[in-house]
């Protein structure tokens, strides 16, 4: 009995294991939606401001070409040669697409800024209850678990097994679908000098409203996200209840199914994130 009772503790231990690591996964998630780049990771982001000022002169110069492909097709018809506050103006946006360049990257961490600002505001005014933390394995389980069977405890053992390799998988893909999007913010930060060059001429601006719609579709995303995630802390808030009159098996598949459940739908979700974020600013821009 002694060895049946160690063998389905220790996969409870296991499986505990694997909720403890989804826990901790969960709250650095958290901590990379709420806190700015510049703070969070400060040596990569002066990294990436280096880079941009490298990029800088180019999308200067690509202004310029930028604006002479403008202005040389302005100048086709004869009639807007009377027409002097026409050049006027496009020499204003001239100045004012160098200006874009010389403060793209700036601009970009101010306006991701007000989305973070969003996204906290979201997690913490929400009363999401255990604010998404897995709740420990409950005492009955292992309670159940001290009267079981040599082939009851293996089986036992290998479902929660089974189990912490869903949660660990689940964490990671979690995990990566996140800093997948925190790096994406870094690299449209660090290039926006060369995206925000065509802004000065209404002829070549296409590139640069991309990469607008792109970033702020980045940055939503985060606000789709966190609004994930107070969903899922509702589902999980309720707990689970174990069933003292049926077998430790049974209530672990229960409990198991219980979690894995809920997190699979959440990571489905924000895996789902950046089409859904698309798909609602109209997808091709």
């Amino acid at each position: 009995m002694l060895v049946n009772l160690s063998i389905a503790s220790s996969g409870l231990d296991i499986l505990q294991n694997g909720i403890d690591q989804w826990n901790m996964y969960y709250q650095k998630v958290i901590s990379i939606l709420t806190t700015s780049p510049d703070v969070a990771y400060p040596t990569v982001w002066s990294t990436m401001g280096t880079i941009s000022n490298y990029l800088k002169a180019i999308g200067v110069a690509l202004s310029v070409i930028f604006f002479y492909v403008g202005l040389t097709k302005s100048t086709l018809h004869f009639e807007d040669l009377r027409r002097p506050e026409k050049y006027f103006g496009l020499f204003i946006r001239l100045a004012l697409g160098i200006a874009v360049v010389n403060y793209g990257f700036d601009l970009s961490l101010s306006v991701l800024q007000i989305f973070q600002g969003c996204i906290e505001g979201i997690i913490n005014v929400v009363n999401t209850g255990n604010n998404g933390i897995l709740a420990n394995i409950p005492n009955e389980m292992y309670e159940l678990a001290n009267n079981v069977e040599t082939g009851s405890a293996l089986g036992i053992y290998v479902l929660c097994l089974i189990g912490f390799i869903c949660i660990f998988a689940l964490s990671l893909v979690l995990v990566l679908t996140v800093y997948v999007r925190f790096i994406k913010i870094y690299i449209l930060a660090a290039i926006s000098p060369l995206a925000l060059s065509s802004l000065s001429s209404d002829e070549t601006a296409r590139p640069a409203r991309t990469f607008i719609m792109n970033y702020i579709t980045v940055c939503i995303q985060g606000i789709v996200i966190a609004i994930s995630f107070i969903i899922f802390s509702n589902f999980v808030s309720s707990g689970y209840q174990i069933d003292v009159n049926t077998s430790v098996a049974s209530n672990l598949g229960n409990y198991l199914g219980f979690i894995l459940i809920q997190l699979l739908v959440l990571v489905t979700t924000v895996k789902a994130s950046d089409q859904l974020t698309k798909d609602m600013l109209g997808g091709g821009y």
